[in-house]
Formats: structure tokens, sequence, C-alpha cells
């Protein structure tokens, strides 16, 4: 396992220290799109009819990347004949797991990490593609078997977070194409200010999230502030000035 180092991200490293928190009581389960909350966390109804696998890594990895102020992780993973550009987010709720693969056969794949850092070993759409990038098709006699893959992931994801490993937002924008908006512009700029009821798109508070962190993004709800967004880095930060 080897593990890809990127800058520390110029706003949100230093920033993210004081909102970091390890999730206590709280579960979150995805149906689709949608998020239901649970806030017992002796409920398992979720768990009726699917199987999941817990990733000890990655709650080794979360547990020190609170102990660095960190809440993100890039790092490269191989299994296999293939390898992955890794993004592990604990800003989305529940955490998002991200891969997207390397070489030739190219593809994205995003797994919601749910209480007790477990992954549901069902692959759904993504069966096909991860398929072809791990080229274990009917010719080579194996066929691709989720809770193996994701135990082999395990084995491969890093347990320990490094301040060089927190991702620059040019990172986070790559390694997540579920950023739909002005994703050639990945540095902040400023805050537009919306009157008459109107507020930001989901599509921009979702950008605000990933890239700026929850307490932005609880900004941009309060205040219906949309960020705005540049090619090149303008040194902007969203804290600096939060008046009309």
């Amino acid at each position: 396992m080897t593990v890809h180092h990127s800058h520390a991200q110029q706003l949100g490293f230093k920033g993210c220290r004081a909102h970091i928190r390890e999730v206590r009581g709280l579960e979150w389960i995805a149906d689709g799109h949608s998020l239901s909350r649970l806030t017992s966390p002796s409920s398992r109804s979720f768990d009726q009819g699917a199987h999941h696998m817990e990733m000890t890594s990655l709650r080794l990895l979360h547990r020190s990347m609170i102990s660095i102020g960190s809440d993100m992780q890039q790092f490269l993973v191989r299994t296999g004949a293939a390898s992955f550009d890794c993004l592990f987010s604990t800003r989305d709720a529940p955490f998002v797991l991200t891969l997207t693969a390397r070489g030739k056969a190219r593809g994205f794949f995003r797994f919601d990490v749910l209480a007790g850092y477990r992954i549901r070993d069902y692959l759904g759409d993504m069966y096909g593609d991860l398929l072809e990038v791990l080229k274990e098709d009917g010719a080579s006699g194996q066929r691709l078997i989720p809770k193996e893959f994701l135990a082999q992931l395990n084995d491969a994801i890093p347990t320990k977070a490094t301040e060089k490993a927190h991702p620059a937002p040019p990172d986070i924008v790559r390694l997540r194409p579920d950023i739909i908006e002005d994703r050639e512009k990945p540095f902040f700029n400023c805050w537009s200010y919306w009157t008459q009821g109107q507020k930001p798109s989901a599509e921009n508070q979702h950008k605000t999230l990933l890239l700026l962190g929850p307490d932005a993004l609880r900004h941009s709800q309060e205040r219906s502030a949309s960020s705005r967004w540049s090619s090149t880095d303008t040194g902007g930060s969203w804290a600096k000035d939060l008046s009309k």
C-alpha cells in the first residue's frame, strides 16, 4: 500500500480542528439518494436483508484523523492488478469512501460508511465497472465477490493520518465527480448573499460542504449565501468577511 501525499488545503486544514469530532450516539443510513438518521445507537433495523463489512482500517484512520484535526484523507491503494486514488471524507453524513480507478479502465466508486464503519457488501450498478477495472472476468476463471474485495480494500487502507494527506481543493474536486458545480473552479473566491427568499442551490451547498467544511455550509444555510469560486487560488477565506 502506498499513500499518495498532497499539500494541506490552505483554508480548510487548520480551520477544521474546531469542528472535527468523533460521531457518537448517531447512526446514518443511506436509502438510494436519501439519508435517514437514527438516534438510537442500539437500533439495527437497517441490517435486515443486508450484509455489511466492518472496515476496521477506517475506524483506526478516523481515530488518527481526529488526533491531527483532519476531516479528509487522500491515499492510494492497490488490490490485485488495479490501483485506486481514494478519498475518505468525514464531512459527509454518513461518511463516504470513494475510489477513482487509475489506468485504462477508469471508474468512480462511492461507498457510504455506516455506523460501526461498515460498508454494504452489495455493489449494485457498480459491479460491472468494478469488474472491468479489476480484470476479473469469465476468461480468467475468476469472479468478483464483493465481500472479498472489501476485505482486500480494508487490508490496503492506511490507518495513520498525516497532514500531507489532507487534500487540496483541486484534489477533492478530482476525486469527487459528484461535485458538479463549476468543476474547473476549485478555489473559494467570495460569498454571494441572496435576498427575497432565494437560497443557494443544492449543488452549490454540496460543493461548499466538501471543499470548505460543515461550518461554511452552516453559514451558507443560515445566511442564504452561495459560495463563489475561481480557477486560480485567490487566497480568499470563507470566514474572512461574513457580513453582507
